[in-house]
């Protein structure tokens, strides 16, 4: 998300974050509500360790959640830095290239 931030451009830092939290709002929110729905069974477990083990990973998942929902956005648009100068072409992937070409003819 940060990263994200980082390589939007927008006129304020307000409108990268909409900009970012439009793009990866959704992904964050559903892979903390899958893990969230993968630790369930732990907490009907008859042992106390994994009933435990299931109270910690349920509290870390929202902690997670809260902070990259809640709190990053929020200090990005209060004292989030300005936006790095690079060009569109910089911001593609770049293709990996092959050090020497394959020559499958050779034996």
């Amino acid at each position: 998300m940060s990263q994200k931030f980082m390589m939007t451009h927008g006129a304020s830092r307000d409108e990268r974050v909409r900009l970012v939290l439009c793009e990866y709002g959704t992904a964050i929110f559903m892979g903390g509500l899958t893990a969230l729905l993968g630790t369930i069974p732990l907490a009907f477990a008859s042992s106390a360790i994994l009933r435990t083990f299931f109270a910690l990973l349920f509290g870390t998942i929202i902690f997670s959640l809260l902070v990259g929902m809640v709190l990053m956005p929020v200090l990005f648009s209060l004292v989030g830095p300005s936006a790095l100068a690079i060009s569109k072409a910089e911001a593609l992937p770049r293709s990996v290239e092959l050090a020497a070409p394959l020559d499958m003819d050779a034996k």
